[in-house]
């Protein structure tokens, strides 16, 4: 399951910045997605989609994002996006 994700910032001049995540956080946002889901439903219906195949992607994805590492690179900064 997804925690954390680590993002580190580092701008041309030295400069660093680190921020740690805490991705639980998300999960104040629950009321939001109650309330969101039997719009959702009938979305699926309608479009033919059944809503339990719909709902156990979303989860498939969710836990998909553990080990991503991404970084980016520029002349002007760099970005590292970690999530554990």
């Amino acid at each position: 399951m997804t925690i954390a994700a680590t993002v580190r910032i580092e701008d041309g001049k030295g400069t660093k910045i680190r921020l740690w995540l805490p991705l639980i956080l998300l999960w104040l946002l629950l009321p939001v997605a109650i309330l969101i889901a039997p719009f959702s439903a009938i979305f699926c219906l309608i479009k033919r989609i059944n809503p339990i195949s719909a709902a156990c992607a979303l989860l498939g994805l969710w836990n998909g994002l553990s080990g991503v590492h991404v970084e980016i690179q520029s002349a002007k900064a760099n970005v590292l996006v970690h999530v554990v």
